[in-house]
């Protein structure tokens, strides 16, 4: 690194086939109002193929002072940030990419709060809002809701996992560098690094990030799925060297990096199939669940099951893949519902939350047919389906003829975790009464299981709109609520 100048703020950023928006990001740094005299632009065109070279050089020949361009060939981010730090003179760094965008306020508000604060941290965060809008909060701004210090050794879940996002002192580059190997999660492997000195950082809620989505090619992580790097390099280079890392460095590993590293694995985990068709070779693909299954063992239940993001029946089968778990699942019956237990401690939402769905409803002239699915656990292995009346006095079932329904599964690891049956019930005219209450129902083991999580596919419409003027309304009128059909026969 050169030495300190009289920038306050060095922003490294690296420079790839970013033609269309490089400007827009040059220009939110020139805007800062930290002023613009106090920050170091350090672009690095990384081997571009379209005019993002150019674009660096006119703002350069423009702003001598404050802007540096290294023009270098294609390395990938890593490397270019990496070159890029060889030339930092600001007191704090910056990592700003160059698709993206800074609100105006930005490294005004973080450099006031680390040079206020940098006995006690070595880095400040903002969150990250999406240019343009049209999805939903990202789901790591929870921890966003004022100007603090976060304390990593209590809130262990604050995770921050994007360095372009930060502000850190430029001492704690001296001897760390991005890893080249890594393709993905390089900013997350050394902000753990980092974080784990003084296990603190700090957080703005005043000032945003401004991240963009590609327009082309499906979400970020679906493209990633695609690509060799995203699998047994992160695996190595990020998830285990992360935990193996922090256990070297403190004697134990750390519940922010076991959450952080948890965190990452769950976008993993819930995919099916675990890797992308034609991407890996089989002996890769073994490899790359062994990785998984050592770095599970490194954390613990609690952080497993306080996931925010991780739905429970993925909880209990990643607790499942933990050697201390091994043969300690067991089944608790109750009134209408059955549950797992996990190591006697940990008891999920039963099966009666699993989502159904009622999918198709036709009309004859004898009878009605419904047909849907329903979900439950993996480890059922013959159900029946009913729909049930049950009064004081009175009591109905109409049994469903069942069917496969592998495409309603869920898996992880490549192994069936939620089993899906679907169903075919045929209600006869001459046998129904003239008012049915129909709640949903799986029976296992004698256990009547009442279906709470039911919705109504789209196919399945019971509204006068869509149905005036046909058989409907001469033989029954149809309605759903509080997850009860309720069949009401038409006077002749």
């Amino acid at each position: 690194m050169g030495k300190v100048g009289k920038y306050k703020v060095s922003v490294v950023t690296a420079v790839y086939n970013v033609e269309e928006y490089l400007q827009e990001m040059i220009e939110s740094v020139i805007a800062q109002t930290i002023g613009f005299e106090n920050i170091q632009l350090i672009l690095i065109d990384d081997g571009s193929q379209d005019n993002s070279g150019q674009i660096c050089d006119q703002y350069a020949l423009q702003y001598p002072e404050n802007i540096i361009v290294i023009h270098k060939e294609n390395g990938g981010v890593s490397s270019a940030r990496n070159e890029g730090l060889r030339y930092v003179k600001g007191e704090y760094i910056n990592f700003t990419d160059a698709d993206d965008m800074l609100e105006n306020n930005a490294l005004e508000l973080m450099f006031a709060y680390l040079k206020e604060n940098e006995e006690k941290i070595d880095l400040v965060a903002i969150p990250l809002k999406l240019l343009g809008g049209g999805y939903k909060e990202h789901p790591l701004n929870y921890k966003f809701d004022s100007m603090k210090i976060i304390d990593l050794e209590k809130d262990y879940s604050y995770v921050q996992l994007s360095i372009n996002s930060t502000m850190i002192k430029r001492e704690c580059f001296e001897k760390r560098r991005f890893d080249i190997e890594l393709s993905y999660a390089e900013d997350a492997q050394i902000l753990v690094d980092i974080l784990l000195d003084k296990m603190r950082y700090g957080v703005i809620s005043e000032a945003s990030y401004l991240y963009r989505k590609r327009k082309a090619g499906g979400s970020a992580l679906d493209l990633s799925r695609g690509k060799v790097n995203y699998y047994i390099p992160c695996m190595e280079k990020f998830i285990l060297y992360s935990l193996q890392n922090a256990l070297s460095k403190k004697g134990a590993v750390p519940e922010f990096v076991q959450y952080t590293c948890m965190y990452d694995l769950q976008w993993r985990l819930d995919k099916n199939p675990l890797v992308q068709r034609g991407v890996l070779l089989e002996e890769n693909i073994e490899r790359y669940k062994k990785l998984i299954l050592m770095a599970l063992q490194y954390i613990t239940n609690k952080i497993i099951v306080e996931q925010k993001n991780l739905m429970h029946n993925y909880k209990q089968a990643i607790l499942l893949y933990k050697n201390e778990n091994v043969n300690k699942k067991k089944l608790v019956f109750c009134k209408n519902d059955i549950k797992v237990c996990i190591a006697d401690k940990y008891i999920f939402t039963g099966v009666s939350s699993y989502l159904s769905e009622f999918e198709f409803i036709s009309f004859f002239t004898d009878s009605i047919v419904i047909e849907g699915y329903v979900r439950y656990f993996g480890d059922f292995e013959d159900i029946r389906i009913l729909l049930k009346q049950q009064e004081e006095n009175l009591l109905v079932e109409y049994e469903a003829n069942l069917l496969e329904r592998r495409d309603k599964c869920t898996y992880c690891m490549d192994k069936v975790i939620t089993k899906a049956k679907g169903f075919r019930f045929c209600l006869n005219k001459c046998n129904m009464l003239d008012k049915m209450d129909l709640q949903l129902c799986i029976r296992y083991e004698n256990t009547d299981i009442i279906c709470k999580n039911v919705k109504l596919g789209k196919d399945f419409d019971i509204s006068k709109r869509n149905l005036s003027g046909n058989l409907f309304h001469q033989f029954v009128n149809v309605t759903f609520s509080e997850n009860k059909l309720r069949l009401l026969k038409a006077e002749n």
